[in-house]
């Protein structure tokens, strides 16, 4: 990240206005949780080019986070990079993320439009079926985890989901083979 960053640095210091850099600069100060300075930038990177949804769809992260709050803010963002990018999975998943602890039903529909967009995102997946499981509809969360398994064989988060399903529905046997497969896979899990 660090090389990245004076690359993106040494950019904008020959042109000021390189969107590119600016909202490549502004992801990555999301990524090292400087989300102050990440808004600022990625806020730029908008007033250059305002129809790039990714740009608004990261404003959107660095919102969310705990240093930061602004969920209506965020909300918007999301709902601006739908808005000029309809097929943009990343953003419904975001947006979903956001309603997933107060809005089961609607974190669920976000979820599964950004998988008809995206069929094997992983992420939104394993999100479908945590929400599930706050509702208690564990064969969609079995689904879903087992899908993240067809997806990526050695995605030890989904074994680790489908125990905790498992558990939970007292079928031990699939609990303790979801263990040793993710052990298999991880033998530092």
């Amino acid at each position: 990240l660090k090389v990245a960053e004076n690359l993106y640095n040494e950019i904008l210091k020959t042109n000021p206005n390189h969107f590119e850099s600016i909202n490549f600069l502004g992801t990555l100060l999301t990524q090292k949780k400087d989300f102050k300075g990440a808004i600022q930038l990625l806020k730029e990177a908008i007033q250059i080019q305002p129809g790039h949804a990714s740009a608004h769809s990261n404003l959107g992260i660095a919102l969310i986070s705990n240093d930061v709050k602004n969920y209506q803010e965020a909300s918007d963002c999301f709902n601006k990079a739908i808005k000029i990018d309809p097929n943009f999975a990343e953003a419904f998943y975001n947006l979903g993320n956001m309603c997933k602890e107060e809005n089961y039903e609607e974190a669920k529909n976000l979820y599964r439009k950004a998988l008809k967009i995206k069929p094997n995102y992983i992420k939104a997946y394993i999100n479908l079926g945590i929400v599930s499981e706050y509702c208690n509809e564990f064969k969609e969360a079995i689904n879903c985890y087992e899908k993240v398994t067809e997806i990526n064989p050695n995605y030890t988060a989904a074994y680790s989901n489908l125990v905790r399903v498992f558990q939970e529905l007292g079928e031990h046997e699939k609990a303790i083979s979801c263990y040793k497969k993710a052990i298999q896979i991880d033998p530092s899990n």
